[in-house]
């Protein structure tokens, strides 16, 4: 890797303003509060967790650990894992990756650095199906069409495809 990730947004603690200053116009005139609050709690996860583990991927067995990296959920939201830094670690995209694929297991060391409650644990990987695009956006359409609830959330036509933009783009980002 030629040149240093620099994480600029990562690097200071914002105000969900200051935040939100960086964002375009009309990004933001189809955002509810609920929605922003949702989307800067993610920020300060990902602040938290990338600070603390020093931009750096945790996994012991990392053969890239100065490349990019994402915020890695311990225990998954859809297993009612929250948006905490303490249930978020640093790994590199090939990690992060290899885990979810089925491929690796990650393994934390025993520094004061991590959450206690993972400090020299092995997780091994378990071989998930990709998703599945056509009935995410069936889902999306179906949501889209009868203006319905999204997380509690009453949105609208733009406020979904945002959202969904928003999702795509972390997506993609973790999958680079």
């Amino acid at each position: 890797m030629d040149e240093k990730i620099t994480y600029e947004i990562y690097q200071k603690e914002l105000s969900e303003d200051e935040y939100f200053s960086t964002w375009e116009q009309d990004q933001l005139d189809s955002l509810t509060s609920e929605i922003k609050k949702y989307i800067y709690a993610k920020y300060i996860m990902k602040y938290g967790v990338f600070t603390r583990d020093n931009f750096k991927c945790q996994n012991i067995g990392c053969k890239t650990p100065d490349s990019k990296i994402t915020c890695h959920h311990i225990k998954m939201v859809k297993n009612n894992g929250h948006d905490k830094p303490r249930n978020g670690v640093s790994l590199c995209n090939a990690c992060h990756k290899g885990f979810h694929s089925g491929r690796n297991s990650i393994s934390f060391s025993d520094n004061d650095i991590l959450p206690s409650h993972i400090r020299g644990i092995t997780f091994k990987s378990e071989i998930r199906s990709k998703p599945n695009w056509k009935k995410f956006k069936s889902n999306m359409r179906e949501m889209r069409k009868n203006n319905r609830d999204v997380c509690g959330l009453k949105l609208s036509y733009d406020q979904i495809s945002l959202l969904m933009k928003f999702l795509r783009m972390i997506y993609d980002d973790e999958n680079d």
